[in-house]
């Protein structure tokens, strides 16, 4: 066999294993090991957030803001008539600022909390006690307004 005919065998052998190997090869639809195709499983790590995750969180309920002034011995600024009326289950957020030290008191629901020139008074709760009570300046007996939950 001369030189010229060996390298034409050589190519002709790779031409002929080239073929082989993309008439043979697998297609994309088929799995590589010739089997029937199988359902593969991947572990995804679920605690970190992604770029993609979004957080949602429920709508925080209607809050009736009331805020009372006391300055110079009397309720400055305050609800119109003396009254607030709430229906049962609301959430009441009561702020009281006043130019001298007492104590601030919810009736029934019997809260207190200091007040003072520079120190407001804040309460924050769930109206869910029918009835009309006082909010008052605990040791003037001064009332700041009543407060009406319904039922």
């Amino acid at each position: 066999m001369t030189r010229t005919t060996r390298w034409i065998a050589l190519v002709a052998g790779v031409a002929a294993l080239v073929t082989l190997f993309l008439v043979l090869r697998p297609s994309s639809d088929e799995p590589a090991n010739g089997g029937s195709p199988t359902a593969t499983t991947t572990a995804t790590d679920t605690s970190t957030p992604t770029a993609t995750e979004t957080t949602t969180t429920s709508p925080t309920p209607d809050v009736t803001e009331i805020e009372v002034e006391f300055e110079d011995g009397q309720v400055t600024e305050g609800p119109e008539g003396g009254r607030v009326a709430v229906a049962r289950g609301t959430t009441v957020r009561i702020v009281v600022t006043s130019d001298v030290a007492d104590e601030v008191h919810v009736h029934t629901y019997d809260f207190k909390k200091d007040v003072g020139p520079g120190q407001p008074a804040e309460f924050r709760f769930v109206a869910d006690i029918s009835g009309v009570f006082e909010v008052e300046l605990e040791t003037r007996g001064v009332l700041l307004f009543r407060l009406e939950v319904g039922a």
